[in-house]
């Protein structure tokens, strides 16, 4: 037999088991040859299921040979059966609660929505295991995550196209800068930070552009100003983003043809986890992990920084400028120990 066929038949079994403890639970002592009709399988077929059912609760039904049928005796042993039988599904299911916790800030996870998914993961982790909680997934705390309501009033803004003014303090401008006249089109998460991606309007010189802002670099006097706005003719946040690495979009900045050169090492942690799609492999290492690639991208702060924290893994190959920017911030940081 096929491993596809072995895998039809599990999941064959999985579905007639669940027909049969469902049918046991309404009562009336339904027969092999009943379960059988019910299930559309042969009378041979049901009875070894329901053979494995009992030897996997250790008997939580029986047959009753005065009613000449099945009778329930442990539903909680069923229960615990129900859950084997999908427990890949159950632990897709915890994952997801692990997720969906890491952004229990955002205003659509109310109290209550909240309290309903810590009592399924409650439920679940007690229906398979009955122990003390335990967590085996972590995930690295997001130290940026914006108030709910500053979230929310992005939000609204969105979805209803409403310009909003606020003010923005970011690590180059510490005094501050006020945006007026800000109309939102998106909110995107990057590296462990809220941003909203939109159009600024402004009557000052090279400031009608399209922008991603950290929301919690968003400090006070936040409003709607009670325009709405119509997004840009054409506008597609993907194609906006799909030459730049990180937020930072330069439109001036041409598309090059970036080249790199990885170390074995570096190449086996780039082939696992690219820091940007799509890309073209050149050559590789005997093991067959990438040495050589080239990607389409724009040059801006965030690449430079990715290829200098990459140290001595990865070496530019080209452009001429990139080499130069890399190299002087490699020089810069030796500098520090001079």
């Amino acid at each position: 037999m096929t491993k596809k066929r072995r895998r039809k038949n599990n999941v064959n079994q999985r579905k007639r088991t669940r027909i049969i403890i469902e049918k046991v639970r309404m009562g009336g002592y339904p027969s092999t040859r009943e379960l059988a009709s019910l299930c559309n399988y042969s009378y041979a077929t049901i009875k070894r299921d329901v053979e494995y059912i009992k030897s996997e609760t250790e008997n939580a039904i029986d047959f009753c040979h005065k009613r000449k049928g099945w009778k329930l005796l442990d539903d909680k042993a069923l229960t615990h059966l129900e859950l084997q039988i999908s427990k890949r599904h159950i632990a897709a299911i915890r994952v997801g609660l692990y997720l969906i916790k890491q952004y229990a800030y955002l205003p659509m996870f109310n109290d209550g929505v909240a309290q309903a998914l810590q009592e399924i993961d409650k439920k679940i982790r007690l229906s398979v295991i009955e122990e003390e909680e335990k967590q085996y997934i972590y995930f690295e705390p997001i130290p940026s995550s914006p108030s709910a309501e500053l979230f929310e009033f992005f939000l609204e803004a969105i979805e209803t196209q409403s310009e909003v003014c606020f003010n923005y303090q970011s690590p180059k401008n510490p005094t501050g800068f006020h945006y007026s006249a800000f109309q939102p089109y998106a909110l995107k998460e990057y590296s462990n930070r809220w941003y909203v991606v939109g159009y600024y309007n402004s009557s000052f010189a090279g400031h009608q552009s399209i922008n991603a802002l950290a929301i919690d670099r968003v400090k006070d006097s936040y409003a709607f100003t009670g325009k709405r706005f119509e997004a840009l003719e054409g506008f597609n946040i993907g194609e906006h983003f799909a030459y730049s690495l990180g937020m930072t979009v330069n439109l001036d900045a041409p598309i090059e043809t970036i080249k790199l050169e990885f170390t074995a090492t570096q190449g086996k942690f780039f082939a696992s986890k690219p820091f940007h799609q799509p890309y073209k492999v050149v050559s590789c290492h005997q093991d067959g992990t990438p040495k050589k690639i080239s990607l389409q991208l724009r040059q801006n702060f965030e690449l430079t920084r990715k290829l200098v924290e990459m140290g001595a893994g990865v070496k530019v190959l080209a452009p001429a400028s990139l080499i130069e920017k890399v190299k002087a911030k490699h020089q810069a940081a030796l500098d520090q120990y001079k």
